[in-house]
């Protein structure tokens, strides 16, 4: 996460100049498509920029229009990101998550096509209906999956929630075991909300995020 970049850095900070210079502004809107990593998995989301400005409203009507299962809006952007560079300059944005774990699913990539899209004849680029989805959740939260609940133990992690669940503080979200079966660890939710991101693989090392939570909008 390096933006704004530098046109006299190292060659990321470079790229970085260049696409927030010659890409992301010369835009009228941006949609910045991820999944979740190798190792983390997140529930299939649109993510918007909840704020009462221009951009914010535009980007929270075109995360409706985009349609997923999981909305979630971010009243603030952490530093570096492709979508602070957007809101920086004045444009619109969104970004999209998915469960990730170096899979393909098909299912979520017709989604992503799909919405795009949908915003892309919202925006009178494309001609035809709006395809309409579901939305099951609305989430509210700043985005920052580095904030999460980390173990303190390495072993393999044996999850006691699923994605979505709604937790209260406390309460235990999983744990960490040993090679013999012993328990090296307790994770216990640091507050109430609802699990946004988990680790999905069962190998964890000290200090690893492992849970993340967030509000109910």
């Amino acid at each position: 996460r390096v933006f704004p970049g530098d046109p006299q850095g190292t060659v990321t900070e470079r790229i970085a100049h260049f696409l927030g210079k010659r890409i992301i502004g010369d835009s009228d809107f941006l949609i910045d498509l991820h999944s979740s990593g190798s190792s983390t998995a997140i529930p299939p989301m649109i993510g918007y920029y909840s704020h009462d400005s221009d951009v914010g409203i535009a980007s929270k009507a075109a995360a409706e229009i985009f349609g997923m299962p999981v909305l979630w809006g971010h009243p603030g952007i952490s530093p570096g990101r492709t979508i602070t560079e957007a809101t920086y300059r004045g444009i619109p944005w969104l970004y999209t998550e998915s469960l990730g774990g170096g899979s393909l699913h098909l299912e979520h990539a017709r989604m992503y096509i799909r919405g795009v899209r949908n915003v892309m004849k919202h925006l009178g680029v494309l001609l035809g209906e709006i395809e309409v989805c579901e939305t099951t959740h609305h989430l509210f939260g700043d985005g920052d999956l580095g904030k999460g609940a980390r173990t303190d133990a390495g072993g393999y992690l044996l999850a006691r929630v699923e994605l979505l669940a709604k937790v209260k503080r406390g309460d235990v979200l999983g744990e960490v075991i040993g090679l013999g079966g012993e328990l090296l660890d307790e994770i216990r939710a640091p507050k109430d909300g609802v699990v946004i991101s988990m680790r999905s693989t069962p190998s964890v090392s000290a200090g690893d995020v492992v849970f993340s939570l967030t509000e109910e909008a």
